[in-house]
């Protein structure tokens, strides 16, 4: 064929995997996984270590901060830094970044397209190599939709594809470029996921002799380690996480001791069987072919592999189903999504196509591939519009709908509830809030000062704790009622009347209002909240406050009526939000102003509040028992900030049955660089 004709024809799939894919709708603040990637690529972009590690992930993060920092070149908004800018309108940046993966594993299947007719010298094999990706709608709908190791694993798999295409078909196989690229692909594929794994022993078994081996393991070491710098100060997470996930039969490392749980496993054997149907025939006819293989050199004491064809069809066969079956002993442990099966995937059109080389060797029939392959990559196509077009376009409707219905809630908010309070069910909702606060939460909370800046009055509800959050900052009910009365709308995803009676018997009384497919709305019932109002009212039963103003006489501790503070030696006259004086903590005095709870009960609750002013984030209020693991609380956000930049830390302790009689220590700690200084400092034993 004519080059000419060629190109065009090449062309064909990789444009309909860029169009399909750009315009296949996603579910728009997805937290999970996307919010987790752009979070981490802030803190990359702020010059940070990632906070999340367990895939690990890195490389991920590495090409979203590279796409984020390109894009901010045309970006014409300077007002604020680009991490605010991507704060302010985080959905279009994942967008930006999900459209980039899809580009480049468009512009990889053109190149993998070209280099199969290369040097297989058929546009059937070319054909057959790039419809990989439609073989599998699970492949498609994660590397459409996700911001996440999936469309990245895809890219690495592809790549790993053409090169070993080069490998095998050059006579000079065994020059070393080959393991300085096999081991750069690899330590890239094992930083973004460790699913990439079973594909690092296809070079491992198709290398020739030990020290190319050798030195192919060594680099791919390194080259993990280049990959995942950003996550060094974590790696002992890292480890640990993969450790669990290695010892425990449950998910996520959970459930029982043990490396599997044998009934399960193999029920989950037979799970990923049913669930990939075309990998699953490639898996069964590889191993057929290699059994026929393998009994032939029994028979006629022939090596394995010495045919006349241009490459070893049947080597290369035999590391790929040892490949595959590796991809699915490993997530049969733990197998709950197939999407932990996509780097195996990415290597079926090779498969197929070295089955049938393999076949041709086998029955001796040198034209068998100018009928099998059109034939064959018919049946693919017809498997792909029968088995998942369906799929696919189920998803991409449901998604659609997700996305409408969130629109049309959120203008119903801002419609018929514009003077209330927004409080966001957290952390399985919806909304941007939402999954701010969750990318956030799993990159060590380090854009928070950022998320302040931009929306500081933002307030969350935690299920899984029932309390009330500024951000990172605790609230109470009684706080939030101060600060923006008694009109407080609740987002939330659709819950049950159990969960909404849940709810209300810890404090937060609703009534809904709206109830969609995905969202709810729920009204604070006012009438409710009388006893809330009146205990707000009464005096506290008991009440500790130092301003930081007055010392004892041998000026060791602060005093303020009948109760002294520890640390009196690090007054300061440098600033003051009221008085005279606060206290002043930097490199050489990181502790002050330490008081000792005693007397308390099991149950016993108190609201513990102190101003700050200095540096955002490494400066704490801490309540903690003296026995290491009774009891141990520390916070460093703010819910409120005065009109001098003066912040309010505010912390909530209730006692427990397992801190017995000893008495609970309130101190402050400054862990940064920075110098802080602290001021009315309030402990209120609560009704």
């Amino acid at each position: 064929m004519k080059k000419s004709t060629l190109i065009p024809v090449l062309l064909i799939l990789p444009v309909l995997f860029l169009l399909f894919g750009i315009f296949f709708n996603r579910t728009h603040y997805a937290n999970d996984p996307d919010y987790i990637y752009l979070v981490n690529a802030l803190n990359l972009l702020k010059g940070q270590p990632v906070g999340h590690v367990d895939n690990p992930g890195t490389t991920v993060m590495e090409m979203s901060a590279a796409t984020l920092a390109a894009t901010s070149v045309f970006d014409g908004h300077h007002d604020h830094s680009l991490v605010e800018r991507v704060i302010q309108d985080p959905d279009r940046y994942i967008q930006l970044i999900r459209v980039t993966f899809i580009v480049l594993i468009a512009l990889l299947l053109l190149l993998l397209g070209w280099v199969g007719w290369k040097k297989t010298g058929s546009l059937w094999h070319a054909l057959i190599f790039q419809f990989t990706p439609f073989l599998s709608a699970n492949v498609l709908e994660h590397v459409w939709t996700k911001v996440s190791p999936e469309p990245v694993l895809f890219m690495v798999s592809t790549l790993l594809v053409i090169v070993l295409l080069y490998y095998l078909y050059d006579p000079g196989r065994d020059s070393w470029k080959y393991v300085v690229l096999l081991a750069l692909m690899s330590g890239f594929g094992l930083a973004t996921k460790a699913t990439y794994f079973p594909l690092f022993f296809i070079p491992l078994l198709r290398l020739r002799g030990w020290t190319r081996k050798s030195l192919f393991i060594l680099g791919t070491a390194a080259t993990f380690v280049i990959f995942t710098s950003p996550a060094i100060p974590e790696y002992g997470h890292m480890f640990s996480w993969f450790y669990r996930l290695i010892t425990h039969t449950g998910i996520y490392g959970q459930g029982s001791e043990g490396v599997i749980d044998t009934q399960t496993y193999l029920s989950n054997i037979g799970q990923i069987f049913l669930a990939n149907p075309v990998m699953t025939a490639v898996f069964f006819v590889s191993l057929t072919l290699l059994a026929i293989f393998l009994v032939r050199r029994i028979i006629r004491r022939t090596p394995i592999g010495k045919d006349n064809g241009p490459i070893p069809s049947v080597k290369l066969l035999a590391a790929i189903t040892f490949m595959i079956a590796l991809s699915i002993m490993i997530v049969a442990k733990h197998y709950h999504a197939n999407h932990y099966l996509l780097p195996a995937q990415g290597f079926l059109g090779l498969a197929v196509f070295l089955i049938i080389l393999s076949l041709e060797r086998l029955i001796h029939l040198p034209k068998l591939t100018r009928i099998a392959s059109p034939v064959l990559f018919t049946a693919l196509v017809v498997i792909f519009v029968i088995g998942n077009i369906p799929y696919l376009r189920t998803a991409d409707h449901y998604y659609h709908l997700t996305n409408e219905e969130t629109d049309a809630t959120f203008s119903r908010i801002d419609a018929q509830y514009a003077g209330f309070t927004r409080v966001y069910y957290y952390p399985n909702t919806i909304n941007k809030f939402s999954a701010l606060k969750f990318g956030n939460a799993y990159a060590k909370r380090r854009v928070l000062p950022e998320l302040k800046t931009v929306y500081p009055d933002t307030y969350f509800y935690d299920v899984r704790t029932y309390l009330f959050y500024n951000w990172e900052a605790e609230m109470s009910m009684e706080d939030i009622l101060r600060m923006s009365g008694k009109k407080i709308i609740f987002i939330s995803r659709v819950i049950s009347g159990e969960e909404v009676e849940t709810i209300g018997r810890k404090g937060f009384p609703l009534k809904e209002v709206y109830r969609g497919r995905i969202h709810s709305l729920y009204e604070l019932d006012t009438s409710a909240i009388e006893p809330l109002l009146a205990r707000m009212n009464a005096p506290a039963s008991e009440r500790m406050f130092c301003d930081a103003d007055s010392l004892t006489a041998d000026r060791s501790r602060f005093v303020n009526q009948a109760y002294t503070f520890g640390g009196g030696w690090l007054q300061s006259p440098e600033q003051a939000r009221s008085g005279c004086c606060s206290v002043k903590l930097d490199t050489k005095n990181r502790f002050g102003l330490e008081y000792a709870l005693s007397g308390l009960k099991a149950g016993d609750h108190y609201r513990i509040s102190v101003w700050r002013l200095g540096d955002y984030y490494e400066s704490h209020l801490v309540a903690a028992s003296a026995r290491p693991g009774a009891f141990y609380k520390s916070v460093n956000d703010n819910i409120l900030t005065d009109d001098r930049g003066w912040k309010q830390l505010v912390m909530y302790v209730t006692v427990t049955d397992g801190l017995g009689d000893e008495p609970l220590k309130v101190y402050l700690w400054n862990s940064g660089k920075q110098t802080v200084y602290f001021d009315d400092l309030e402990i209120v034993k609560l009704n």
